[in-house]
């Protein structure tokens, strides 16, 4: 009888450093992000964030009137280094919009953590006031205290707002 209860706890002690390992290994494979696993998990609003990006849009509109059409993009830096915006961004109507313009007169060139830089571009037609647009953002930024480049492509959807 004592050897069968000895067996039992070696077994259970077996299955607990087996349970361990593969939880270890599934955190670690997560982490490397692997084939972008980590990426697939999350939210689109998340992504920024998980795809090792610091640079995220946090608001933007596009204004219509018989003049033109004025797009805005405000961009907050979420990481810990300062970042160098490398305008001019090019912005392109996909769905409503029309026509390419360039974000380039930015409020400010460099961004530290937590700071709020914004944009304009002239666009030939954002769509009817009202009406939904969809405009992609080719963005451009170097970590000041790494030196890698960011380019990411990022689309955004609203309705064209009036004059």
């Amino acid at each position: 009888m004592m050897q069968r209860s000895g067996q039992t706890t070696e077994f259970f002690q077996r299955l607990a450093f087996v349970v361990i390992a593969v939880g270890a290994l599934t955190v670690a494979l997560l982490s490397l992000n692997i084939g972008g696993i980590g990426n697939s998990l999350a939210t689109q609003s998340a992504v920024v964030v998980q795809g090792g990006e610091q640079l995220a849009i946090i608001g933007y509109k596009c204004v219509g009137s018989s003049a033109g059409t004025t797009f805005t993009l405000s961009v907050q830096n979420n990481g810990a280094n300062a970042l160098e915006l490398k305008p001019p961004w090019q912005v392109t109507g996909l769905s409503g919009a029309s026509g390419i313009g360039a974000c380039d007169g930015f409020s400010s060139t460099t961004v530290f953590s937590g700071e709020v830089a914004a944009c304009k571009a002239t666009l030939p037609s954002c769509g009817k006031v009202g009406k939904p647009y969809s405009i992609g953002i080719v963005m451009g930024y170097a970590d000041t205290q790494t030196g890698l480049v960011y380019k990411p492509v990022r689309n955004v959807t609203a309705a064209t707002q009036p004059y």
